[in-house]
Parts: structure tokens; sequence; C-alpha cells
């Protein structure tokens, strides 16, 4: 076959992917037929070409050359050599990286930023390369963790102040194939290069490659640049812990880690770098945000800010410069510590949460830019602070913002992605252009196990990829790992029912412009051969389903399409039958509830109707309760007229019997000012000590004393836990997460607690975010909006409230809403919330 097609484009992989297949596959021609046709590369099994690298190559260079050597031998059975010199035993030539040959043939790596590549062939070579460096970080760095230390110390001596040194834990970028800082252009160019053979790299692992097989490879004609849509293409995750083919799978896919827009030493929540020294929190209270009267330099080790401190404004100034100085990092994150609790001082007041932050953002930022005007000032748009502030009309040109958490998952829907939008749009204005940075942190199934519902999106993905090209540098935190962190184990907790969704964002950040439907043909196709058309109709059910609005957890979608979901993949599953296709397929049912279990659970959704209506009262003005919404004092009595003012209320039962239990407790609720209050009096013969365990916040042996628990599921997740004992010591937990991470929430509740003659008593102050702001941060707070009215019922809440009392072993459990036994812990138990005037 004469005039072979050559290709000179930027971005059109489906042509030039077929073209690429038509070179590469023709059969050799018969000896003694004259042709023009390129020689081969392999043939009927033979090496007929060597891989040529520099004498000296960087760290992703010499993998590139492995990865093109190990797949040629996958493919055809043939091993390639690699080598420094042209050998006269092959003739063609596959040059990999830059070196003395490409030179030669004046082709080289200029201008390829952020792993763009070149693929280029000629007469009897073939030369895939872009800019590779080997990543060195400046001094002070630790190479382990125990160098922290002395790290520390000499970077408070360099940087002439008290701040945790932004190096001190970058060896945990550093893995024993690569660092993530490295540049690796060439490895991308290989990659392609085996993508344009048939390689397909869906999921981490052997089982989720696709490789073809053949005898013989033609050298394709070839003339392509390639550069990526976005610069940023991070995934987050303890890369120095990852198992080798989850870097593989990375590297293959074109992710990095951002380091030539946001540098090494980047870490989400900076303000922890500066407030974060014991120094800093002893000699400087004044930075520290006023909360009941005293300064908050303890919560989560750091503290939160005082945003309208001069002097920290003065000392984040100084930090910033320093790390540019010593460090030449592009930039420097003021996004606030997680959780914000917001400054009660006269400087603060008045003020909304996103004007304190980026107020004090900007203006540290114009700071900034007059000594170091080609470094950013980064922030994320996130939970109480993600709209623009009113009192910034433009940000200094360097300040880049990362819109965190704004529900990717839900952007098939018009009017979701209608609010995104106008999120987007408000930020894009106060910007300089280039300054928008995507991160969502908490947007994959594999939270738990097993998996309740599949959080599959690829749509809502690839629309918010091809729409913000242009606007946004790319995605940095995308948190495609539910459980990173943990040598020797896996860190993708559903790879089964994740990796669409990840493969998806990886290729668009490349090319947004892409064909999705296109896409999803071929991997259907490749991934599960006869059974494609089930798997497509069971992810199809899954992503129309996913309800959008909220996080799925335990009870929380319906179980009859949780149920559904799981049939049609069985219903593939006899289609694939004993394959690699049935295998694929077993792993995605491993990660979910098995079949059985579903219905049961169905069954059991059944009997939720007989579960008890309970009306919290609207604490709102005028009306019935006056003035008396004001006068809530947080002691633990339950005596003012916040309470008593209307004593609506309940009763606890014996949560196995039903019956009334031996020590009496009642409680009530009161919702006000985006908070849900609890008042519980536990009747006790307070002659007798109370079996107090701990007097620790967040310490478990709470469980095993005297404690009061309140279970709430809202209209966003299912479900959390707060469990208070006697001391007024406060246990909070995400029972929606796996057991790694359940105690990494905190509610920021407020708790205190009373002894009377015969009770004690506890009042529990819960803050709730809406579903917006509050479903940015996954480790903070109660998030959902609140329960509908009673008259109405659109949309309750679940909750239960329960009392354990332990004597001599014995546990006296009660509970609003019995369970049948001595677990408050069944969610199909829970009782209806709604509000009442």
């Amino acid at each position: 076959m004469k005039g072979l097609l050559s290709i000179v484009t930027n971005r059109t992989f489906s042509a030039l992917t077929l073209a690429v297949m038509l070179s590469i596959f023709l059969p050799p021609v018969s000896d003694g037929q004259e042709s023009m046709e390129p020689p081969m590369i392999v043939e009927n099994g033979r090496a007929r070409a060597q891989i040529i690298i520099s004498s000296d190559p960087p760290r992703r260079t010499q993998l590139a050359a492995e990865e093109l050597r190990d797949y040629i031998k996958k493919i055809s059975g043939t091993e390639f050599s690699i080598g420094t010199e042209t050998q006269e035993d092959y003739p063609v030539n596959i040059y990999i990286g830059e070196s003395e040959f490409t030179d030669e043939l004046g082709i080289s790596a200029e201008g390829l930023e952020y792993g763009a590549f070149k693929m280029i062939s000629g007469e009897n070579w073939l030369a895939l390369l872009g800019h590779d460096r080997d990543y060195v970080p400046n001094e002070p760095w630790a190479r382990r963790r125990s160098q922290q230390d002395a790290v520390q110390e000499e970077w408070e001596e360099k940087a002439g102040g008290r701040w945790i040194s932004p190096m001190r834990s970058v060896w945990r970028s550093r893995h024993r194939l690569t660092w993530a800082h490295d540049s690796g252009g060439s490895f991308n160019a290989v990659s392609e290069f085996l993508r344009h053979l048939g390689v397909r790299w869906y999921m981490p692992g052997e089982l989720g490659k696709v490789v073809p097989e053949m005898d013989s490879i033609r050298l394709p004609e070839l003339n392509e640049t390639v550069k990526p849509d976005y610069p940023l293409r991070f995934w987050h995750g303890a890369f120095f812990a990852y198992q080798p083919e989850e870097v593989m799978w990375e590297l293959r896919l074109g992710m990095n880690s951002g380091y030539e827009v946001l540098g090494a030493g980047m870490h989400v929540h900076g303000m922890r770098l500066i407030l974060g020294h014991e120094k800093m929190q002893e000699e400087n209270p004044e930075f520290f945000a006023l909360r009941g009267g005293q300064r908050d330099t303890e919560t989560r080790g750091t503290g939160h800010a005082c945003f309208s401190s001069e002097g920290l404004t003065r000392e984040a100034v100084k930090f910033a410069r320093a790390v540019f100085d010593i460090y030449d990092e592009p930039a420097v994150s003021l996004w606030p510590q997680d959780g914000l609790r917001r400054c009660e001082c006269e400087l603060c007041e008045g003020k909304s949460n996103s004007e304190l932050v980026w107020g004090f953002i900007d203006r540290v930022a114009r700071e900034v830019y007059e000594t170091h005007p080609d470094h950013l000032i980064t922030g994320g748009a996130y939970a109480q602070y993600r709209k623009p502030p009113e009192n910034v009309d433009q940000f200094s040109p360097n300040v880049a913002v990362f819109i965190c958490n704004v529900g990717r998952p839900r952007f098939d829907d018009d009017e979701a992605w209608a609010e995104y939008w106008e999120l987007i749009q408000g930020w894009k204005e106060k910007l300089a252009p280039g300054r928008i940075i995507r991160n969502e942190n908490n947007r994959y199934s594999g939270g738990s196990h097993p998996v309740v519902f599949p959080i599959i999106h690829p749509h809502a993905m690839a629309r918010d990829l091809r729409e913000m090209k242009g606007i946004s540098l790319g995605d940095w935190n995308e948190q495609a790992r539910s459980n990173f962190g943990q040598p020797g184990k896996t860190f993708r907790t559903a790879p089964g029912l994740d990796h669409l969704t990840i493969y998806v964002n990886a290729r668009f950040l490349w090319d947004a412009d892409q064909d999705l439907e296109v896409l999803l043909d071929e991997y259907y196709e490749k991934f599960y051969g006869p059974a494609s058309a089930a798997v497509r109709e069971a992810f199809e059910y899954a992503e129309a389903n996913y309800q959008r609005d909220r996080r799925p957890r335990a009870g929380f979608i319906d179980v009859q399409k949780r149920l559904e979901f799981v049939e049609l993949l069985h219903e593939a599953k006899d289609v694939a039958g004993d394959t690699v296709y049935g295998e694929r397929i077993e792993l995605i049912l491993s990660e979910l509830q098995p079949i059985e279990e579903l219905r049961d659970d169905v069954a059991m959704a059944e009997k939720r109707d007989d579960v008890p209506v309970y009306s919290a009262t609207l604490n709102k003005r005028g009306g019935k309760w006056g003035d008396s919404r004001d006068t809530f004092v947080l002691d633990g009595r339950i005596d003012e007229p916040f309470w008593t003012a209307w004593r609506s209320g309940g009763a606890l039962r014996d949560s196995a019997s039903g019956n009334k239990p031996e020590y009496r407790t009642v409680f009530w609720t009161r919702w006000y000012e985006g908070k849900i209050y609890f008042g519980l009096r536990c009747y006790e013969d307070m002659e007798e000590p109370l079996n107090i365990t701990t007097r620790e916040d967040g310490d478990t042996a709470i469980l095993e004393g005297d404690h009061v628990e309140i279970l709430l599921e809202t209209s966003y997740h299912s479900y959390y836990r707060l469990a208070v004992n006697p001391a007024g010591n406060l246990l909070d937990m995400d029972m929606g997460a796996d057991e790694n991470n359940q105690h990494r929430w905190m509610s920021n509740a407020e708790v205190a607690t009373y002894k009377g003659e015969d009770y004690w008593s506890v009042e529990v102050c819960i803050p709730v975010l809406g579903e917006q702001e509050g479903g940015m941060d996954p480790y903070h707070y109660v998030v959902g909006r609140a329960p509908s009215h009673v008259r109405s019922r659109a949309h309750p809440w679940y909750f239960n409230v329960g009392r354990i009392r332990i004597r001599d072993g014995e546990r006296e459990v009660s509970a609003y809403s019995p369970t049948g036994d001595k677990n408050l812990h069944n969610v199909y138990k829970f009782a209806e919330m709604y509000t009442r005037d």
C-alpha cells in the first residue's frame, strides 16, 4: 500500500490513531517486491530496532525507555535493547528523550512545557521526546522523616521567622521509581505511541490493561507535537507510599504534580505553616482568632487566624518572600486552616467570611507583588468563604484561586451547572486571566467499603473540563484515591467503580475537545468485550440515579436502586462468563454490598415507615418565641426560656423492648440561626458515681462509659455520630466514611454538661452548613439543608437520640426510636425529623 499518511497536527488524536494504525500494521512486502514502505521495527517476532538514550539520562527518560522496551515485549514477544550508541545490526533507531543524536537531527524539547511532547519519524528513525528534568529541591529539605527537625532549625535560621518549613515533608513526593516533581515529556510521548499501537490503561494493575498481540510492527510516519490543554494534572496522595503500578498508571495517563505552576512545597491549608509553630502561638497570640474571649491557638494544632490582624498580614508577607527567595517556589498558599472558626474580635465583626479571608489574601499578595511579581499567592474558594468577596473589586494580579469541592458529579444537571457557572464567572471577573484552579477532593466512591452507591460521573467530568478550558489552569489535588498513604496496601479502595471517571479526567485534561461518546464506546468495547452493552447500562443507570445534591451513604440512595444496580452487574457477569472481562466485573461486584444483603435491606426498608415523627422547634423572630430565642446560655442546665418557653420534647424508651427504661431520659431540640441544639436530661441515682471513662475529647473510651449519642442523617449525608459523656467530653464521627477516616471528621459542636440532684444533663450546639458551602468540606460540620416544615414533610432528616448506661459490664441502652436490640446504629429505625413554629 502506497501513499501513507503523514500527520502534522496538535490535537487530532482519532485521525492520527487511524493513520498510524494503517501504517504500523501493514504486512511486510514479500521478497523481491519493490516498495517504498517504511521499515519494520518488529518483523515476525524479531527486533529490527533499538532504543537509544543519552549517556546520562534523567530519571523519566530512563523510565520511558524501559516502558517502551517492556510493552514491545508484551505486544510481540520481542525485547528491544536500550543503549547509548547506534548499532549496525538494527536498521531502525528509536530515540527516547534528548541526546546527541536528536541534536544532530535538529529535534529538541524547547518550548515543550507541562509535559508536552513530540513524535517525529524519519527514513530509519523515530524520536519520542519532551522536556525531561530531575527534580532537586533547594536546601534545606528533609530526605526522610528523621531529618525534619534539623531541616526546620536550618530553615528558621535562613528565613528569619518562626514558621513551619514547606520542605520538611517533601520526601513524601519521592518514590523509588521517580520523584512526583520530575518532568517527563518523553514518557508522555512513549505512552502516546503505545496508545497508537492499541495499548490502554483503564485501571491500575494488570487487570486494568488492554494489550494487543502482533508479530510485526512497522515504523510509522509521524510529525506531531502534542500539548496538554491544562498545565496542572495532579491527583492527591502520598506519592512515596504508592504501589509501583499506581505510579506507572498516573504517568501513563499523563498526570503531573503541577510543580511548574505551584511548586513542590504547596500546602493546601497553607496558613498552618505560618501559625503552626509553638513560638508563634506563644509570642503572637493577637494573630489568632478570638473565640469565647480567648485566642484560639490550639484547634487542630495550629489554631485559627484573625484575618484582620495587621501583624499577621506583615508576617504572611515575610513568610511568602522567604519561601520564594530560599526555595524559589512559584507559589505560596494562604488557605485557612480546615474547618474555619471565625474570629469574634471587633475588627472582624460585621464582615463576611469571604471578606475576611480574601481581603487578607489580597493585602498580602499586593505587598508580595512589589518584590516577586512572577510568584503566586493562592487560596481556596471553599466552604464558608467560597463566594467572591464584596470588599475586593479586583485582586492583585498574583492571586490564584482554587475553586474547591463544588459538586462536579452534579454538573450534568442544568440547575447545578448554572449555579456553578455563576460562581466561576463571579471569580473570573475579579481575577487576572489564568488564575483559577479546579480542586475536587471528595467525589469518588471509595470512601466506604462496601461502596453503598458509586459516584460515576464521566459526563459531568467532561462538561466541566470542556467548558473550563482557557479559564482554569487545571486540576490540582483531585482525590482519585480514597485510602492513600498506607504502604503495602492498595490505594484505590474502589478501582473497579472509580476508574472510568478518573480515566476521563486524565484524558480530558489533555484534550478537552474530544468526543466523550467516542472515548466511552472504545472503553466499553475494549474493557468488557461481549458484556460491553450490559456494563454500560449498569454504569449509566448509576450515573443517572446518583442523587447529585448529596453524597450517597448507607441508607441514603434508595436501597431498591442500589439493588437494581447490582442486579445489572450480575447480568453483565453472566454474559462475560469466565474471561478477563468477567474478572473485571467481578472486581466491581466485590466493592459493593452483596446482592443477598441488599435484598434483605430492601425488605427492611419497607418497614421504615414504622418510626416516630419528631418536630424540632424553629426558634425564629416574633410569634410564640419573642425574645426567648436570644436567652440561650451554654451551661448544660436546659433552664433558659430558649428551652422552657415551649417544652415540646421526647422521651427515650428501652432500645430493645420499646418499654419504659429503668432510668428515664428526656430531650428537646431547637433550630436557631443555622444551628441545631439538643438538650438531654438523664435521670440517675446521683448518690452513686457516674461511669466516666475519659476526660479527653475525641477519645473512643467515651463509648465505654455513661454517655448520650446523637445520630443525624441529613438531606446530604448519612450519617453523623456525636457522643457526649457526663464530663462534657465529645467524640464525633462520620459513620458514612471508611473506618480509617471516621474520626477525621469534626462537628465543631459546642458542649456543656451539668449535674443536678437526681440527673445529669447536657446541651449540645451543632453548627449546620448548607449543602453548597458545607459540601465542599467533608471533614467538618454537619452538612444539609434544614428539614422541611412538618406541615409539608417534603424532605426530612432522620435521627436517633440514645443513652448508654454501663454498670458492671452491663449496657442499658435507651433510644428515642427503639431499634429492637441494643444497637442504636440501624439507620432504617431512625426517626423522621421536621421543623415546626
